[in-house]
């Protein structure tokens, strides 16, 4: 019949289209991404009675506060927003710099995280090797965090010194390459 499935009346009816594969969400590829990871891994166990007795203290409202800020980004695939929401998270700390990222750039430690990490998905694919060859230098462009500053010696001469915020620059520098080190170690391409 051409394609056509046929009633019993004989009337030809238009073909049932195929039930559509449930798309993976980005809570199934963490779940896929964490089975494989435990398999390949010795440092890592899960302790499932202390699992169990934690999400019994969870309260809906806990959870709808963790639930995570949308980004106004566009992302190629699952794999590419889970790269960047798993960036994101690392580089969640900061926090005993806030005066002084408020001080020089207007921004708290998270606001000054997740800056980064959108303007490293807009100019780059954040993988590996992303986060193996992130550089000191890199900090200020992407995150906006001063590495150096102009400090007056004497009148009208300056000279560059360290920023207050540099310690803060070099731990995301180091947590990136660990990270990216620790994925070229077992052949990763990125966190997906």
């Amino acid at each position: 019949f051409s394609g056509m499935e046929s009633t019993m009346s004989g009337e030809p009816q238009q073909p049932q289209p195929k039930p559509e594969a449930k798309r993976a969400t980005a809570f199934d590829e963490i779940r896929k991404s964490t089975l494989r990871y435990l398999e390949d891994s010795a440092d890592v166990k899960i302790n499932a009675h202390a699992l169990q007795k934690f999400a019994a203290t969870l309260r809906d409202e806990d959870l709808r506060k963790a639930e995570r800020t949308p980004f106004p980004l566009k992302f190629q695939d699952l794999k590419s927003e889970l790269n960047f929401l798993c960036l994101v998270n690392i580089l969640n700390f900061g926090s005993g710099y806030r005066d002084l990222l408020h001080e020089h750039i207007s921004r708290g430690a998270y606001d000054t995280m997740a800056y980064g990490c959108i303007a490293a998905h807009i100019s780059q694919t954040i993988d590996a090797d992303f986060l193996l060859n992130l550089k000191l230098i890199d900090i200020p462009q992407l995150f906006g965090i001063p590495i150096d500053v102009d400090v007056e010696f004497k009148k009208a001469m300056y000279t560059t010194e360290p920023s207050p915020l540099r310690p803060l620059a070099s731990k995301i520098v180091a947590v990136c390459n660990e990270t990216g080190r620790i994925m070229r170690a077992r052949q990763w391409e990125g966190f997906a």
